[in-house]
């Protein structure tokens, strides 16, 4: 049901939209969806050794995603969790995680200093990010029910982004909400509360979502266990008072940048 035309959602008001699955006119950037593993390697100064073992992992990982429902009830979801990093350097920054209950009440925070080892190289970014998000996440008393991630998840060039390993890892419902188009084309966007799929080989890897006139639109894709459309109906249901983001990932963006700036200082 996730890929081809004549897609039906029912958004977070209940009314069906039928998509008819036809590609968009804006691309991601070349430099990013184009490259080789050699390309990455020269560009971001990382052994090409490192980046095809690395490919490896994820290839495989790739067998235990699910890009589906598989029976959990989302309309029961009780606590939900967003992780989000602020850098105050290259290779050090503060990884925060809030999680919220049903009636937007942060139940949870958690927040800590890390220290990476792996650069940044578009779409490995689970190896920059995702061990500190769970360690961040085993810190914490509450487990969370449902994850949002600042990242991609289906809409990779593997089909596995920082959402989807964070989502195989700890065997939740994981959605990546992201910034920027990392794979895949769309059409934009221009009316606040619509959303446009995003496609990439073919195949319905996600969505994006203008969620306020001032707002540029955000890029939807399911991480694990989530389809296409539970990934935009439940980032629909925790965008709250008109903000960009979901609030669990806009909480933890603000908190990450509150305390990085404090230990900037």
């Amino acid at each position: 049901m996730d890929y081809g035309a004549g897609l039906e959602i029912h958004t977070a008001h209940g009314k069906p939209v039928t998509l008819m699955g036809r590609a968009g006119s804006n691309p991601a950037p070349r430099a990013i969806e184009k490259m080789n593993l050699s390309e990455l390697s020269a560009r971001y100064d990382v052994p090409l050794k490192v980046l095809r073992k690395l490919r490896v992992v994820q290839n495989n990982l790739l067998k235990y995603v699910k890009f589906y429902n598989v029976g959990f009830d989302f309309s029961n979801v009780k606590y939900v969790s967003g992780f989000d990093i602020s850098f105050i350097s290259n290779n050090v920054g503060v990884v925060a995680g809030i999680t919220l209950d049903n009636d937007f009440n942060i139940v949870e925070k958690t927040v800590l200093k890390i220290r990476v080892s792996f650069p940044y190289v578009p779409s490995f970014l689970a190896f920059r990010e995702a061990p500190h998000i769970l360690r961040v996440l085993k810190k914490m008393s509450i487990k969370p029910d449902l994850i949002f991630v600042d990242g991609h998840g289906m809409a990779h060039p593997v089909f596995l982004g920082l959402a989807s390993f964070v989502g195989v890892v700890t065997k939740i419902p994981t959605i990546g909400v992201a910034k920027n188009i990392l794979v895949g084309v769309y059409e934009a966007p221009m009316n606040v509360g619509e959303y446009k799929p995003i496609f990439y080989k073919n195949r319905i890897v996600g969505f994006v979502l203008k969620t306020g006139k001032k707002y540029r639109p955000i890029f939807i894709s399911p991480g694990n266990l989530v389809s296409t459309v539970d990934a935009l109906n439940l980032t629909i249901r925790w965008i709250k008072d008109k903000n960009k983001l979901p609030e669990p990932l806009r909480l933890a963006h603000i908190v990450s940048k509150e305390y990085a700036h404090i230990l900037n200082h």
